[in-house]
């Protein structure tokens, strides 16, 4: 198999006005919240003094024929310019589930990707590689604290 090189990769955007859309699969932007603490009746998440958790929350829907998978292995994301590995947490924030896993065909579904960082924050920048290997596409998101 030949390996692709960046020319040969279709990127998409997702930002606050649009969504992704590469014919069958469509995720969309719902919303980008801080929290100092994520509580429920069963546990507390609270990320290190002088942090938030920055949650975003996405739609998904699978409108191929093919189950899928959203890995957490081909998302590379920075914060402020330096590369910032995502969180993981005990607690569904909002009542969404986390958005690393397996979407079924015809499915719509809600999911959460969250990161600890500074209050401070001032850009996110998201690159998920793992419609790659089917469409050639690669998702890219932006967004500020503004």
């Amino acid at each position: 198999m030949k390996e692709k090189k960046s020319e040969d990769l279709y990127t998409a955007k997702l930002t606050t006005e649009k969504k992704y859309n590469d014919g069958e699969h469509i995720i969309e932007f719902m919303g980008l919240k801080e929290y100092k603490e994520i509580k429920t009746d069963m546990y507390t998440d609270t990320p290190k003094k002088g942090k938030i958790f920055l949650v975003l929350f996405l739609r998904c829907s699978n409108g191929g024929e093919e189950n899928l998978y959203i890995n957490e292995a081909s998302l590379d994301s920075m914060i402020d310019g330096k590369i910032c590995e995502h969180s993981i947490l005990l607690n569904d924030p909002e009542g969404y589930p986390t958005f690393f896993r397996n979407f079924t065909t015809a499915d719509k579904d809600f999911g959460f990707l969250v990161w600890k960082t500074s209050p401070k924050w001032e850009k996110l920048d998201i690159t998920y590689h793992g419609f790659e290997g089917t469409n050639q596409n690669l998702l890219k998101m932006e967004f500020t604290n503004k």
